[in-house]
């Protein structure tokens, strides 16, 4: 349903009533949501859950089962920093083999050429050898074309905040701070020198009081020392580069020719590599999945990990209300989007109007279709409700960060300009 934003008309009460129609209970209906069930939770989904084959069902349920007996088997713990595991090893002997075929396929193609040389063979064999090993080289990761770098110098009050968490988890300051429209927070390395950036969403940001962002900022940091074999550059770059692979081997139909013998005997050529061509992306797509099957369990005790984290620096109230936001995220990235369309002078002051105008029913039902759905095989994150759960469960211990006046408003006005900047971004893409 399109989110509603500041100054418009269909904005307001527009509550009614109805009857259920499985349960009988009355219903209190918002004209501008679904309309669902409190009572037995009918039409919850809004009607919108896909049809899916019997084999992606079935994944997906396994998945399911398999994040809740990790839930289980965290709630029943002292549940502390992730240990190694024999799966792990396996991902990163998995990430060697990957990185080892493509130098073997890049520094094949350079040997050949060299030795080779000038012989025209060495060229035929050997420049298509050096040329695909390119392609297929590691992915170092990098900062995407439109995003906002906040440089060190632009925002000391901001990076002082960060540099205050990082030494309270036990991680390291990060190089640059980059600012996107997303309601996501990220932390990585990236380029040659592994720079170390924190990726802020400005959407999500702009969502969150003072204690929230300090949670928000501690689970991120503690990606550093949660053991999460993605953010490092063995694993990490493997599974970019196993993406890259799956995205130069997808193949688009082949496109009718003109009837003629050379024609046809083309269009049989074309079949045969095409057909060998989806017979090596369902083999990468295989590994793909196998390594992120093999780190599934690893990758999901990272981030109950960074949760408690963030519960201890930034308080247990705002790492659980932090948590409680995730469930509007659509909604809210929705709500800028449709801002930046319609061209609004402040896209963020019309994400926080309907933020604070969502019906606490339509964030109930956000909360149990999650919670119905639960996880997938490839998910890097567990759901929601049971991130919450564990935290529920757990007493974290130590020293709350916090802000004073002073300094949120002084960290408010060092990300002035980088709001200005992305809503113009947001709009820019959309005016085309």
């Amino acid at each position: 349903m399109e989110p509603l934003v500041a100054g418009d008309s269909r904005s307001g009460d527009q509550s009614d009533t109805a009857g259920c129609p499985r349960c009988g209970e009355p219903i209190a209906v918002d004209k501008r949501h679904v309309m669902w069930c409190e009572s037995c939770g009918w039409n919850v989904d809004g009607g919108g859950t896909p049809e899916k084959d019997r084999t992606k069902l079935r994944r997906e349920e396994r998945a399911k089962a398999r994040g809740e007996r990790l839930f289980r088997e965290l709630a029943q713990v002292d549940f502390q920093r992730p240990n190694l595991t024999a799966t792990m090893v396996a991902s990163v002997v998995i990430a060697l083999v990957i990185h080892v075929a493509t130098l073997s396929v890049l520094v094949g193609g350079a040997f050949i050429i060299v030795t080779g040389f000038p012989h025209p063979f060495a060229w035929l064999v050997g420049l298509p050898l050096l040329l695909l090993g390119l392609l297929l080289r590691p992915r170092l990761g990098g900062i995407e074309r439109g995003t906002v770098i906040l440089p060190r110098e632009s925002a000391p009050n901001l990076y002082g905040l960060v540099d205050r968490v990082a030494a309270e988890v036990g991680a390291k300051p990060v190089d640059l701070i980059a600012l996107d429209s997303d309601f996501n927070a990220s932390h990585g390395r990236v380029g040659l020198r592994r720079q170390r950036v924190l990726w802020l969403g400005l959407a999500m940001w702009n969502a969150l009081n003072d204690q929230e962002r300090i949670a928000l900022l501690s689970h991120e940091m503690a990606h550093q020392v949660n053991g999460d074999l993605t953010q490092g550059f063995i694993v990490g770059s493997a599974l970019r580069t196993l993406a890259e692979w799956q995205a130069v081997l997808r193949i688009p139909p082949p496109q009718p020719k003109a009837r003629s013998v050379f024609a046809g005997m083309e269009a049989i050529a074309e079949l045969l590599a095409a057909a060998a061509l989806r017979v090596l992306r369902a083999g990468v797509a295989r590994v793909f999945e196998l390594e992120r099957s093999l780190l599934f369990a690893s990758s999901q005790r990272a981030e109950y990990f960074a949760d408690l984290v963030a519960a201890r620096v930034g308080s247990n109230a705002a790492a659980l209300s932090l948590l409680d936001r995730l469930y509007i995220a659509r909604q809210a990235s929705q709500a800028v989007v449709y801002a930046a369309r319609r061209e609004e002078g402040d896209v963020w002051a019309a994400e926080r109007t309907y933020l604070n105008d969502l019906s606490p029913k339509e964030w109930e039902r956000q909360r149990r279709l999650q919670a119905m759905r639960g996880t997938s095989i490839d998910a890097t994150h567990p759901p929601t409700n049971l991130r919450i759960e564990l935290l529920k469960r757990r007493t974290a211990t130590g020293t709350s960060l916090s802000l004073s006046a002073t300094e949120s408003r002084a960290i408010e006005a060092e990300l002035e300009s980088g709001f200005d900047l992305v809503a113009e971004h947001l709009k820019a893409r959309f005016s085309v």
